[in-house]
C-alpha cells in the first residue's frame, strides 16, 4: 500500500476501534513521522494536475504520458509522474 493509503487506513482504524495512533501505526508498520506528514501543493504542481486532468478527458485515448508529453516533453515527464503518484 502507499503510505498515503495506509494514512487513511490508519486514520479509520483510529477512529473506529478507538485505538491510539501509535498502535495503529504499528500493527501497519508505518512510522508515525509518515503518518502525520502533509503534502503541501504549490499553485503550479495544481495548475499541472489540472491541466494533466484536462488532457486526459480531452485526448483519453493516448493516455496520461503521451499527454505529459504533448505538454511539457520527455524530460519532465518522470518528475510529474512522480508529483501525482502515478508509477
Amino acid at each position: 500500500l502507499s503510505p498515503a493509503k495506509r494514512r487513511d487506513a490508519i486514520d479509520f482504524v483510529v477512529k473506529e476501534l478507538n485505538i491510539s495512533e501509535r498502535r495503529a501505526c504499528r500493527a501497519v508498520n508505518q512510522s508515525r513521522s509518515t503518518q502525520r506528514y502533509k503534502i503541501i501543493l504549490t499553485d503550479d504542481e495544481i495548475k499541472i494536475r489540472s491541466r494533466v486532468i484536462e488532457l486526459a478527458k480531452k485526448y483519453g485515448r493516448y493516455g496520461y504520458k503521451r499527454n505529459i508529453r504533448i505538454m511539457f516533453g520527455h524530460m519532465i515527464l518522470s518528475v510529474i509522474k512522480r508529483m501525482m503518484g502515478v508509477k
